[in-house]
Formats: structure tokens, C-alpha cells, sequence
């Protein structure tokens, strides 16, 4: 009641969660308002109350009293553990931002002109058609089915939408010469003729400009690291006492844990 809770009660929480590494909860102030509730304030909320009401005095409630203080205890350690030990130094990040490259090349952007049509057959015959002296965009006004590039003489801009959605075309687009016809190439819906008539991006940013992209990244691993090691530390402490459930394990924990570890603790069912 009154309480606040400050940016760094917000940040830390937040990365205490996986999600946290694609970027979830930092996007828009919507998306900071639902994820501080989801992971600051309902555990509060539900502790505060439980105590309020009395609710670990009660037999039907102390169960769930219970998974309220272990939950609270399995973030502390986790934050103890892990997270507060998984800084980033600058010459970790720039190590990272060197053996990684390909990780901050600013997005590659082509222009093209197209023409794109259902069969090979007819992509062969419009090649014949360009020997003789058609141009690509005057055929684009009469062929391609590609929507809406008639109008536009079939010029196209392709960047990162069109790299996630038009992945065979782009891929193509990227391997041919400047200024060169190519083509019939089978892309998506139909078969392909084009020219490359500009490029640019591509190129890795300086590492100045990414170094706060580089320090998250390396963050991110070192808390991969130190997490699975907690677990081999926890797990090799209380071997005895510990039986894993398969399906608890494919939900929580992150697949290189998985595979060390899938016939290293006895198991027990779904039940469980």
C-alpha cells in the first residue's frame, strides 16, 4: 500500500527472464506496463495479500502459500547467482563484437527491376524476349504477377520485411551482380527474372555504435553459462533427493541444459 517500485526493481526483474534476451518487455510503454505487472507487481500482490488475509494460517491455503515463498526464494538465488554476476566488460563485449561480425552488419537493401511469372516456360521466353531488345520494366507491365508491380514497371525494394518473407528471392538477389540479368531463378510463387540495380548496407557498424547490442549479447550468454552450472551445482548437492519430470524439463529449461542432462537424473512421470 503506497509502495513504489523503481526502475531497478522493474530491471532487474525483467532480466530475470528469459524473454528478456529478444528484446520482450522494453518495446513500447504498453508492453512495460504488462510486464511489470506480469513480473513485479502480481508477486507482490498475491505475497501481500496472502499475508493480509492470513491466508498461510489457513490449511487449504498453505500450499499455495508455500509455492508463493518458493517462487520469491528461486528468483532471489537466481538473481544472486546469475544475474548479478553476469556483467559485461568492454573488452568482453568488443572480443564478442570481433568474433561475431556478421552479428552487427547493418541490413543489407537492394532495388530491382522484376518480372515474375507462374512457369519457367514462360520466364525462358521472356529472356528471349529481352535478347531482342525488351526492356525488364516494360515487360513487368505486361507479365509479372507480382502484386501490385505492374503499376511500378516491376522496380522493387527489397530490405529485411522482404528478407523474412521472400527468403528464396532475397537470397537471390543477394548473390547476383550489379547490373546483370538473372534469372529464371525459382523463388517463391513462380520463377524470376531481374537486374540488381543498386545495393547498399551490409556493411559491420562501428563498434561504438553497437557496443550496448554487444555487452546484452555477451550478458546473455554468461547467464546461459552460469545458470547451467547452477543447476549442475544443485543438482549434484541434492542427486539424492531430486527426481526430474520430462515435461517440466521441456518446458523450463533451455535446450543445451536439456541435452547434458536428459539421462543424468533418474525420472519420474508426468504424474510426478
Amino acid at each position: 500500500k503506497g509502495g513504489q517500485i523503481s526502475l531497478g526493481d522493474y530491471l532487474n526483474a525483467l532480466w530475470g527472464d528469459m524473454r528478456a534476451l529478444s528484446g520482450w518487455g522494453v518495446r513500447d510503454s504498453a508492453e512495460v506496463v504488462d510486464t511489470a505487472r506480469e513480473l513485479v507487481l502480481t508477486p507482490v500482490l498475491l505475497a501481500e495479500a496472502a499475508q493480509r488475509a492470513g491466508l498461510e494460517e489457513m490449511a487449504d491455503g498453505q500450499q499455495r502459500w508455500q509455492e508463493i515463498r518458493t517462487e520469491f526464494m528461486i528468483k532471489q538465488l537466481r538473481q544472486e547467482e546469475v544475474i548479478d554476476q553476469s556483467e559485461a566488460s568492454l573488452e568482453e563485449a568488443r572480443d564478442f563484437y570481433e568474433d561475431n561480425e556478421d552479428l552487427f552488419r547493418e541490413p543489407a537493401q537492394y532495388i530491382v527491376v522484376e518480372v515474375l511469372v507462374e512457369t519457367e516456360v514462360e520466364a525462358v521466353g521472356l529472356l528471349r524476349a529481352i535478347a531482342q531488345g525488351a526492356t525488364l520494366g516494360a515487360l513487368a507491365q505486361k507479365h509479372t504477377i507480382r502484386q501490385d508491380m505492374q503499376e511500378e514497371d516491376g522496380l522493387l525494394h527489397l530490405g529485411e520485411y522482404e528478407r523474412l518473407t521472400l527468403p528464396r528471392f532475397f537470397k537471390a538477389v543477394k548473390a547476383a551482380d550489379l547490373d546483370k540479368i538473372t534469372g529464371p531463378v525459382h523463388v517463391e510463387d513462380g520463377y524470376s527474372i531481374f537486374k540488381v540495380l543498386n545495393r547498399q548496407g551490409g556493411e559491420i557498424s562501428p563498434f561504438f555504435q553497437v557496443e550496448k547490442k554487444a555487452r546484452a549479447l555477451v550478458r546473455g550468454e554468461k547467464r546461459e553459462q552460469l545458470f547451467e552450472e547452477l543447476i549442475d551445482d544443485l543438482l549434484d548437492k541434492y542427486k539424492e533427493r531430486i527426481a526430474v519430470s520430462d515435461s517440466a524439463l521441456a518446458a523450463a529449461l533451455p535446450d543445451t541444459f536439456l541435452q547434458r542432462h536428459a539421462r543424468e537424473a533418474p525420472t519420474k512421470g508426468d504424474g510426478s
